[in-house]
C-alpha cells in the first residue's frame, strides 16, 4: 500500500511542467478507454482531472489558447480542430460517421453529450470548452 501511495502522490500533485501535464494527460486517456473504474481508479481520475485543469487555468500558454477558444461555437471549435490536426469528417468517430460529421458542421444537427465527452476527451479539452 506504501509504494500505491507514492504513485499516487507522483501522479497527483501538482503539475510542474509540459512534460507533467502530457504524462498526467496520458493516465487520464488510459482511464478513459472505456473500461469501466475500480472505485481507486474513478477517484484518480477525478483528482487527475481537478490537477489538469487548474494547471490548464493558470499555465499561460493554456490560458491563452482558452481565451481563444471561449469565443467559438461548438461548430466552429470542431472546425477549427479539425484543421489543426489535419482531420476530415471521417477521422471523428467520436462525433460519427463522416455523415453524422457533416449534419453537425452544416448545422443540422446538435451535438450530444456523449459526442462532447468523447471530443473533449480526445482533444485534452473540458468539456464546457466544446459545449456552451
Amino acid at each position: 500500500m506504501k509504494g500505491m501511495n507514492c504513485l499516487g502522490e507522483r501522479l497527483v500533485n501538482h503539475i510542474d511542467s509540459p512534460e507533467d501535464y502530457q504524462s498526467k494527460l496520458d493516465v487520464i486517456e488510459k482511464l478513459t478507454d472505456g473500461q469501466a473504474l475500480t472505485p481507486v481508479e474513478s477517484n484518480l481520475l477525478d483528482i487527475l482531472c481537478d490537477t489538469v485543469e487548474l494547471y490548464e487555468n493558470r499555465a499561460p500558454q493554456l490560458s491563452a489558447f482558452n481565451a481563444r477558444i471561449e469565443g467559438l461555437s461548438e461548430v466552429d471549435l470542431i472546425k477549427a480542430l479539425m484543421l489543426q490536426n489535419k482531420l476530415t469528417g471521417a477521422d471523428l468517430p467520436e462525433i460519427g460517421d463522416k455523415s453524422v460529421v457533416s449534419r453537425i458542421l452544416n448545422g443540422e444537427r446538435k451535438l450530444t453529450v456523449e459526442m462532447v465527452a468523447r471530443l473533449a476527451t480526445r482533444f485534452h479539452l473540458s468539456p464546457g470548452a466544446v459545449i456552451h
